[in-house]
């Protein structure tokens, strides 16, 4: 196999495990609130706690990927994953088990601003969109597995058995990692602290922000509205939650196809706008269409992630996309934090689905608002 796909696989799979451990919380929600008896808005904190390290961390990581090893930084992240886990199985209380998801974001922040930098070194413009479509499967991937099989596990062998499962997943991609990537070699530069001024790179980041706070507020809370507040099946709630992502699989092809068109903006108005209009369209229509409009997220989903991710380096130029890279990932966690705890907050304080589910129209609104805004093909 080609050396770049080789580094594109592991790139992957590093984004793969941390993800999944991250989303092997929503499918078990139920069980850690009555283990530990908390409320809604208190659980969607194993979400946050993941994310805030990234805000943080992301551009200085992406700065830090632009002169040193990135390599040696993503298998760094790739430990704290393994750590995190770990710690999140054996905790004993609810502060230690937000402590082990803080651990967790601190090594996802690592890995999700910097294994990108090994892709944009090895591939070349005319192929980006194919190749981020690829590393946008990661998401889909982890959700979709995470969401279809670890409620079930927790039903019948507990939460803490279900959570294991991503210790193994983060080891093996850890161990893939390090025997996979050997790093491009490119010449070490100094450090440019103007790249951050940027006003195309800020606001794709608000896109994907906005974009990520209704995708993450509704794969958190999918289930439980679907099954608390709508009274469907366990296992059909779980599938409703995790059809968003469902789409996420065909990333490649919308990388493929915007390649080929040569122009990206329009994939994002496209999503933004069909998903906006879904969401709202969730506080009308029946139950027996709960499945059909699922899916059409799925459908509207699956253009923006690989379009997002190619740009950077067209933006800011192949030796800067880490910066780049670092600015989408600060405003994606930015929208993990915000969408999950305001829908939280939401049920918690009026149990009204209409208004969780105006919140999350109403983010991907200002998502689309904001690519009007960009001037970029």
């Amino acid at each position: 196999m080609e050396r770049k796909w080789l580094v594109l696989l592991a790139s992957f799979l590093s984004w793969f495990s941390f993800l999944f451990s991250m989303q092997s919380i929503p499918p078990i929600i139920p069980a850690i609130m009555s283990e530990f008896a908390v409320d809604y808005s208190t659980v969607s904190t194993l979400i946050l706690l993941v994310a805030l390290p990234s805000i943080a961390l992301s551009i200085v990581a992406g700065f830090l990927a632009q002169k040193y090893n990135v390599r040696k930084m993503v298998s760094l992240g790739l430990v704290l994953t393994v750590i995190g886990s770990v710690a999140s199985v054996l905790t004993t209380s609810f502060g230690s088990f937000q402590v082990a998801r803080l651990i967790l974001g601190i090594g996802g922040a690592l890995i999700t601003a910097i294994a990108p930098v090994s892709v944009y070194q090895f591939f070349e413009k005319k192929e980006m969109g194919v190749a981020m479509g690829v590393m946008g499967q990661a998401m889909p991937f982890a959700t979709v597995i995470a969401f279809n099989s670890l409620g079930a596990i927790q039903i019948v062998n507990g939460w803490r058995y279900a959570v294991s499962i991503s210790v193994v997943v983060s080891v093996v991609c850890l161990l893939v990692y390090v025997l996979t990537v050997k790093e491009k070699k490119v010449e070490a530069r100094r450090i440019e602290l103007s790249t951050i001024k940027n006003r195309s790179i800020w606001l794709l980041g608000l896109v994907w922000g906005f974009f990520n706070m209704a995708a993450v507020g509704y794969s958190t809370w999918g289930k439980t509205i679907f099954f608390e507040f709508k009274g469907q099946p366990s296992a059909y709630s779980d599938l409703l939650a995790s059809m968003f992502m469902l789409g996420g699989f065909a990333c490649p092809l919308a990388g493929y196809l915007s390649d080929k068109v040569g122009k990206r903006k329009i994939f994002m108005l496209i999503s933004t706008f069909g998903n906006a209009v879904v969401f709202f369209a969730f506080i009308f229509i029946q139950q027996s269409l709960f499945l059909p409009f699922a899916i059409m997220l799925g459908i509207f989903d699956f253009l923006i992630p690989s379009v997002i991710f190619a740009l950077p380096e067209e933006i800011l130029g192949k030796e800067r996309s880490g910066i780049g890279a670092g600015v989408l990932n600060t405003c994606l966690n930015m929208g993990v934090v915000v969408g999950p705890f305001v829908v939280g907050l939401i049920l918690d304080s009026t149990s009204s689905v209409t208004f969780s589910f105006l919140a999350l129209g109403s983010f991907m609104t200002i998502g689309l608002i904001l690519a009007l805004a960009m001037k970029i093909r």
